[in-house]
């Protein structure tokens, strides 16, 4: 099975001479020792009820650090991050003017491309549908944690961390967020391993649930099959921008606990990556599937009724018809041919890029105005507000 990239020559075979196949299946193996630690202490004091009690702080990332958390948390959270020499605050400064500039539209490409591309990786699929983070009863609340996410950590200052004169840490929102978001994947991973069958883990075939492997992946496709999607919409970085979009997310990387070992230097090295681990793994399941039929039925809901088509077709022609038929993404012929067609103005004019702009203030709308559930309201700083601007919801 062939992966195409349209925008960017392959890299050369092997860019690092220890990323083998045999270093990569070993990567299945490793989980994240610290939060892993800290989530079993909580564990084994009180049972999946404890865990349980965690989601309103660990999802709801505005949620405050107070005395009612357990000490192992409020600890793990109160010590600097200390990012690696290797990370360029300069480039990410530049990655958060992009994400001014044009965060609404690669906010909807990535839901359309990056995060049914990760979908092909069984394990991955897998841990998102037992997890019930796309589930029907939650996919609403995951649809919005998305969103949030990608605008804390790209807003200005979002992973800027500085140390006050009274010792006490500030942070961005992005810090915050992704060192929650750690500490829920340690979360799932006890959650995955304690459920009984059908729903249990198959570790044999699918290794460690959120692995180091597994991680690679869903940061490559955030970062590198988003910057492709938006190629396919008109919108065409640099070399200097690409690589900018790449050190934000290593910077995500770093604080979600990828090991050094799996952070790529460069984009030809990301790209590599992102394509080889894609390769070893993707597969159509049953649970892909169930995840795109949800994922679009939210779209759905986004568009009036004469264009309940739209959201299918625009996520086949960002995938392609190859990833698309495998992750199970509905085929409006007529509509995607007319995409197809009309590629080259829809490139030259970026007309996907104005259509995404006006669909994405109702998007934020629908975000901000509905939450439901365990969901906050997504809230946005004031630059974001001003380029993501939000009429009122289309009924």
């Amino acid at each position: 099975m062939t992966i195409s990239n349209r925008f960017v020559p392959m890299p050369t075979p092997l860019p690092r001479p220890n990323w083998t196949p045999e270093f990569l299946e070993s990567m299945r193996q490793i989980r994240d020792p610290e939060p892993d630690e800290i989530m079993r202490g909580i564990f084994e004091a009180g049972g999946l009820p404890a865990l349980e009690a965690l989601k309103p702080f660990l999802y709801h990332w505005d949620y405050p650090v107070d005395d009612t958390l357990p000490k192992s948390i409020r600890d793990y959270l109160g010590r600097p991050v200390n990012y690696p020499s290797f990370l360029d605050f300069e480039k990410v400064k530049l990655a958060e003017d992009l994400f001014v500039a044009y965060g609404p539209v690669s906010t909807v490409v990535l839901l359309l491309n990056a995060v049914p591309r990760f979908f092909t990786n069984p394990a991955g699929a897998r841990s998102f549908y037992l997890a019930k983070i796309f589930s029907p009863e939650s996919l609403k609340i995951r649809m919005r944690e998305v969103p949030q996410f990608v605008i804390n950590i790209c807003q200005r200052g979002g992973l800027k961390e500085s140390i006050q004169q009274d010792g006490s840490v500030k942070r961005g929102p992005g810090v915050i967020t992704a060192l929650k978001l750690r500490l829920a994947h340690a979360r799932i991973r006890i959650v995955l391993k304690t459920q009984k069958a059908p729903d249990n883990w198959n570790q044999p075939d699918l290794g460690e649930p959120i692995n180091q492997e597994d991680l690679a992946e869903a940061l490559m496709h955030f970062s590198m099959s988003t910057v492709d999607g938006l190629e396919l919409v008109g919108i065409h970085q640099t070399d200097v921008e690409r690589a900018a979009t790449l050190e934000a997310w290593r910077a995500v990387g770093y604080l979600l606990g990828l090991v050094p070992e799996l952070q790529p230097s460069s984009v030809a090295e990301a790209l590599w990556l992102r394509n080889t681990i894609m390769k070893r793994h993707m597969a159509k399941t049953n649970e892909a599937a169930a995840l795109i039929a949800e994922m679009l039925g939210i779209m759905q809901e986004l568009v009036p009724r004469v264009y309940r088509s739209l959201p299918a077709a625009l996520m086949r022609n960002q995938l392609g018809d190859e990833i698309a038929d495998m992750v199970g993404v509905p085929n409006p012929r007529l509509l995607v041919w007319f995409f197809r067609i009309t590629r080259g103005l829809w490139e030259r004019e970026t007309l996907f890029a104005h259509l995404a702009e006006k669909i994405s203030p109702y998007l934020v709308d629908w975000l901000i105005k509905h939450p439901t559930g365990e969901s906050a309201p997504v809230t946005a700083p004031p630059a974001i507000q001003r380029s993501w601007a939000m009429p009122r919801r289309i009924h």
